[in-house]
């Protein structure tokens, strides 16, 4: 503390508390404020000036909090950094010379809980954060999440969620926020539905356009697995009238964009099984249908053996849309296909049907009053 050349003094003060009780369930892991401050020596101008800087850091732990009894295990680490600039003592020099808070980083981690016979939930996770939260910067957040309702199941699914700072609309370009998640595990929506694979992707931008505050982009994915006889078990009918032993397969992909005129595209595959029966139709659809050459599709396979009855069919279809940008349809394209069928109609008779295509052609033309009409072409082979 002893004066400088110039007469000014400093002072340096380093603190450290480790656990520190504060309150019932609120403990204080680790404390460290430190700062160093400094008095001017009569400078002209700065006589009775004051400069400060420091920082502050520490972990506090609560263990409950009052009035939320499933709230468990919360964490704070915090980090400030803070400084005060001496006071111009003439007017000429107008200085601030207030505190300023430079920087402050804030770490939470926490958990909830609650085991009841009815619903079961629990999260865990953190958010980390840093003020100001200026261009460059980014705040974060990540949970993991398990939730059971009577039938319904869901174990380790993970959000994350980042926050990007400074982000304006001259920056159209770049997320504002995104945020994405996943199960690990599959979702058991109920008895005899579960749903695999699932996730999902989702930034969101500032928006451009007139009436418009944000824009979105993403894309959402899942398998939904649908067992029948499980099924028939927990509506107590009949498995026979829902088909015992089946399974209905839905696997899909959505993907979404609605910056400028927006865009959207969806593929999706359909599977049912049986004891007899393998059927499979798979779609793909996008709006941007015409633009380079991109169209429309579906196809399908089936396989049959069933007693009496065995036999193969494929069937395929192509939508073709305007090059120019409208995505209209304006033609199509579909093939069907029974490479072999075989049906035993009595121990000496069998009938056989082999290679049976069929085709038929569209195409969409456009009426001078405005409407649409279409023209077919069919053709049939078969041997």
């Amino acid at each position: 503390m002893c004066a400088a050349e110039d007469g000014s003094r400093a002072i340096a003060v380093n603190v450290t508390v480790t656990d520190w009780e504060i309150a019932t369930g609120v403990m204080l892991n680790a404390g460290a404020p430190n700062f160093v401050a400094v008095k001017s020596g009569g400078a002209e101008g700065w006589g009775s000036g004051l400069s400060l800087s420091g920082s502050m850091s520490g972990e506090i732990e609560l263990a409950l909090m009052a009035g939320i009894d499933n709230l468990r295990d919360v964490t704070f680490t915090v980090f400030a950094a803070f400084s005060k600039t001496p006071c111009a003592a003439a007017a000429e020099h107008p200085k601030p010379c207030g505190f300023v808070f430079n920087r402050l980083d804030v770490a939470i981690g926490f958990e909830i809980a609650r085991d009841d016979p009815s619903v079961q939930y629990s999260v865990v996770g953190h958010l980390d954060f840093t003020y100001p939260c200026e261009y460059g910067n980014t705040a974060n957040g990540k949970a993991v999440l398990e939730l059971g309702i009577n039938e319904f199941k869901m174990d380790n699914f993970t959000i994350s969620v980042t926050y990007y700072c400074g982000v304006d609309k001259a920056m159209a370009e770049l997320p504002l926020l995104a945020t994405q998640g996943a199960s690990v595990l599959p979702v058991q929506l109920t008895e005899s539905i579960a749903l695999s694979g699932f996730s999902f992707e989702m930034k969101v931008y500032r928006a451009t356009e007139a009436g418009r505050r944000t824009n979105f982009q993403g894309v959402v994915k899942g398998v939904i697995d649908t067992n029948f006889a499980a099924a028939a078990h927990a509506l107590s009918t009949s498995a026979a009238a829902l088909g015992a032993e089946s399974n209905l397969v839905v696997s899909t992909e959505v993907m979404f964009d609605t910056r400028g005129e927006g865009s959207w595209g969806v593929t999706a595959r359909i599977t049912y099984v049986n004891e007899c029966l393998t059927a499979t139709l798979s779609f793909m659809a996008t709006s941007n249908c015409g633009v380079n050459g991109e169209t429309r599709a579906v196809t399908g396979d089936t396989f049959i053996e069933c007693q009496d009855i065995k036999g193969y069919a494929q069937i395929a279809g192509t939508q073709f849309c305007s090059p120019e940008g409208k995505h209209e349809a304006i033609g199509y394209f579909v093939t069907i296909t029974i490479p072999s069928l075989s049906i035993q109609i009595t121990d000496e008779i069998e009938v056989i049907v082999q290679g049976v295509t069929g085709h038929l052609r569209g195409r969409v033309q456009e009426e001078a009053s405005g409407g649409a009409s279409s023209q077919l072409g069919r053709r049939y082979v078969s041997r």
